[in-house]
């Protein structure tokens, strides 16, 4: 409406006073549409460089086992583990494929701290298991089943390596799952995104400009 009028006034021949005001009435209406969907968009895309989501867990890759060394030799193949804590239980069955004696897997996964104390419970492990945290061992089944350890905030990397040497095969590994919930930690990702909503104001300036000259013309 406030396009309209202006219009109307500008092809009238009146003064540059009163075309100035209707400009001006009508960057505000422009602005009041425009605004509230720009402190939006900034919103949302704070919101989600700051949300948290489950990430793929464990990658697991299965070897054979040495019978005397007990190192892992043939590499058997992989799969993935959608959990955090998980209890596995194969009796005298097959652990992978048809491996069911002198087999293994090594397990990794990408942990998020908040820079606080864990526990971690490797339990019902037949035969042998060691938990390493950014490469360091912190746990072996063969001294004890549980560590409790000062995590530094930010990404990790945890790794099991579990032997199975003959009969029964089982292990079991349990954390807080808070840790497997991804979130960002990285300052250059928030940059990014900080990034992104200049960008998307800088935008709404430049098209604030343009409105302004087109009508700005006599």
């Amino acid at each position: 409406m406030h396009i309209l009028l202006l219009h109307a006034y500008m092809e009238m021949g009146f003064s540059p006073i009163v075309k100035k005001i209707f400009i001006w009435k009508g960057y505000l209406a422009y602005m009041n549409k425009i605004v509230p969907s720009i402190i939006l968009t900034i919103f949302i895309v704070n919101v989600i460089g700051h949300i948290g989501y489950a990430s793929a867990t464990w990658h697991v890759k299965w070897y054979e086992i040495d019978r005397s060394s007990h190192e892992f030799k043939k590499f058997l193949g992989s799969e993935n583990w959608s959990v955090g804590s998980f209890n596995k239980n194969w009796g005298h069955g097959t652990l992978y494929d048809d491996a069911k004696d002198y087999v293994g897997f090594i397990a990794t996964s990408t942990i998020y701290s908040d820079g606080k104390n864990y526990t971690f419970e490797l339990y019902n492990v037949d035969d042998e298991a060691t938990l390493f945290l950014d490469g360091k061992e912190i746990l072996h089944t063969l001294s004890r089943k549980s560590v409790d350890i000062y995590i530094p905030k930010g990404e990790h990397t945890l790794e099991i390596k579990y032997i199975e040497t003959c009969c029964k095969a089982s292990i079991g590994f349990s954390t807080n799952e808070s840790l497997f919930i991804k979130k960002q930690f990285n300052n250059a990702s928030n940059k990014i995104f900080v990034g992104i909503a200049i960008g998307i104001i800088i935008l709404a300036t430049i098209i604030t400009i343009i409105y302004y000259k087109n009508y700005k013309k006599p």
